[in-house]
């Protein structure tokens, strides 16, 4: 392609692989396609064909992807007809299975051609996205003929009573916002947005809101996070601790250069994701009805918040905010079809192995999982064990202490997940650990020392002074059971809103 030699200079010179840029650039064109989108005529099936002719386009002459893109196509057939001709109970799941084999083919096909990040630009990124797409389709129509009491409230608002025409389908599948890199996005929100039927207010009439400050909004943020990726991400990097001038630095500077790295690796999937998320908002996809207030919500695709993460003082406060189209899926698509009303360890394991399946098979994608999982865990523990004593007996408001507390957990929260993560940008099993050895694997030698604490008879002790405590304060305590409508689903594990909580009549620990 004749725009090639210029991105290949452009990311010389800063220090980039061309393909980020051209990915960067695929996602900057869909606001002028969201802007005449928002201009075609009324017609479904003309916004539909626009969307195929626009994603065609982009995959085959200007990311010149042949091969890869007939997968995509070979994914969408098989839903197709697997969710139109196989009527049985099982054919979502089958979907399901069949759409993993492939995507987990071609997985391995770019593991065996030695590609190892996401330097280079394939069709696997759009695949797993339109896995999520896809998979969750197959439960929608086979949710239409369920009785509505098995159903939540989630899968009533998405199931599919009319299988969609062909035109429809691809429209969808094809859908030029978010088809890159995300966010995945729902077949009825798509055709709810498509026909305007999402703009109707209660009086039947078709008002639209203006989306021009969400989207500059979302747009800024974008352009924020990738002049940190051209002029700070380049200097910090997790394969940078592989260098023998970083080993010899002394402990601390190695400790903060893995922070920085950390905050470097994510600094392009904000970028990524917020810019593909304002061209969902621009075109109308992102509306999500009115606030209390009457202000117009956007938020319907949102994929990150980036803000909340960097600020986040737990585990569960990253993992909520970080990848949140993933967690959606996994939540209603896998823990809950899986678990059928009755929690436990089967549907969180079928959840793990989903989420590691979906990214692939590199070794470095497992040690980050596994890590992710156990430093969920004692941070689950953590929280309904220690965090009670920075409140009032009666769990009803904090004490001054709590600020303390908050910024501990900040530290930890974000010092855990900078390291961990650290093989999901590496993927290769030897430099992986040589990453983490380099800090002397600090988080695992943290979960082994809390969980040994706790086994050794801590966690019963801290029940206990609880129990005293609000006792002496005239309150009882009351410990709170897992509810699955209060269910949080990651890429790393599953945890309910309040999983082992406590509370004082029905106040709750918030």
């Amino acid at each position: 392609m004749f725009l090639d030699p210029y991105f290949d200079q452009a990311g010389k010179a800063m220090d980039m692989p061309p393909d980020h840029l051209k990915i960067v650039f695929s996602i900057f064109m869909t606001y002028p396609y969201a802007y005449l989108y928002n201009r075609l005529p009324n017609n479904p099936n003309i916004k539909h064909l626009y969307s195929i002719v626009l994603t065609c386009v982009t995959m085959l002459w200007f990311h010149r992807i042949y091969e890869g893109f007939a997968h995509i196509i070979v994914s969408s057939i098989i839903t197709l007809v697997v969710t139109k001709y196989y009527k049985d109970k099982r054919m979502p799941w089958v979907n399901f299975v069949l759409l993993m084999i492939h995507m987990s083919i071609s997985h391995i096909q770019r593991q065996r051609q030695g590609h190892l990040g996401d330097d280079q630009f394939d069709h696997t990124g759009p695949q797993m996205v339109l896995v999520i797409k896809l998979t969750s389709f197959a439960f929608n129509v086979f949710d239409a003929t369920q009785p509505s009491e098995k159903l939540t409230d989630y899968n009533k608002t998405m199931m599919v009573r009319e299988f969609p025409s062909v035109i429809e389908y691809y429209g969808w599948v094809l859908f030029f916002g978010g088809f890159i890199a995300g966010p995945a996005n729902e077949y009825m929100d798509y055709k709810r947005f498509v026909t305007m039927e999402v703009f109707r207010d209660a009086n039947g009439k078709i008002v639209r809101p203006s989306a021009t400050k969400a989207t500059l909004k979302l747009f800024t943020q974008g352009l924020f996070f990738i002049l940190i990726l051209a002029t700070v991400a380049p200097h910090f990097s997790y394969f940078e601790c592989l260098n023998p001038w970083y080993l010899k630095m002394p402990f601390w500077k190695r400790f903060l250069f893995i922070q920085a790295a950390g905050f470097s690796s994510r600094v392009k999937y904000y970028a990524v994701w917020l810019l593909a998320e304002g061209a969902c908002v621009l075109c109308g996809l992102g509306f999500n009805g009115y606030d209390k207030d009457g202000k117009a919500r956007w938020n319907r695709v949102s994929n990150i918040r980036p803000f909340t993460y960097e600020s986040g003082e737990s585990i569960k406060v990253l993992l909520e905010a970080w990848n949140m189209r993933t967690n959606v899926w996994l939540k209603n698509y896998v823990y809950l079809r899986v678990s059928n009303g009755k929690p436990g360890f089967g549907a969180t394991v079928a959840t793990f192995a989903t989420s590691a399946l979906w990214h692939g098979f590199h070794p470095g994608y497992y040690l980050t999982f596994v890590s992710g999982s156990l430093v969920q865990n004692v941070a689950k523990k953590l929280r309904r064990l220690v965090r009670p004593f920075f409140f009032t007996p009666d769990l009803k408001h904090p004490l001054p202490t709590k600020r303390i507390y908050d910024l501990y957990g900040y530290i930890a929260a974000q010092s855990s997940i900078n390291m961990i993560a650290g093989p999901f940008l590496v993927l290769e099993l030897n430099g992986s650990l040589l990453v983490w050895k380099s800090v002397y694997f600090y988080v695992h030698v943290a979960v082994f020392v809390i969980e040994g604490l706790f086994a050794a008879g801590l966690g019963k002790k801290l029940k206990a002074l609880q129990k005293t405590r609000a006792e002496k304060a005239g309150v009882q305590l009351q410990e709170i059971k897992p509810r699955e409508d209060k269910v949080i689903v990651s890429e790393v594990g599953v945890e309910f809103a309040d999983e082992g909580g406590v509370r004082v009549g029905k106040k709750k620990l918030q």
